[in-house]
């Protein structure tokens, strides 16, 4: 499952996979993918405070959050603010 940004382009060894019989899929966020994990941090049972590295504002999530992660390799979650109207 990938789940990051990357920086480059990645290379994928093909015949690994299919010596393998690996399935390889990715996504965008995980709203509709972990509602376990999503319902435990709601309730307080999973902390995950300890592995927000950075909080940030909406508009600043170009260079101050992809740009961090691209570059930054301590950065291991960023947590960005919606924009206040």
């Amino acid at each position: 499952m990938a789940i990051a940004v990357f920086a480059k382009p990645v290379a994928i060894d093909m015949g690994q996979l299919l010596y393998k019989a690996a399935d390889i899929t990715s996504t965008l966020a995980y709203r509709h993918v972990f509602p376990e994990v999503i319902e435990m941090m709601a309730t307080g049972r999973l902390d995950v405070k300890p592995v927000i590295t950075k909080k940030i504002d909406l508009q600043d999530i170009v260079e101050e959050g992809f740009n961090q992660l691209i570059n930054d390799k301590k950065q291991a979650k960023i947590l960005v603010r919606p924009a206040s109207n």
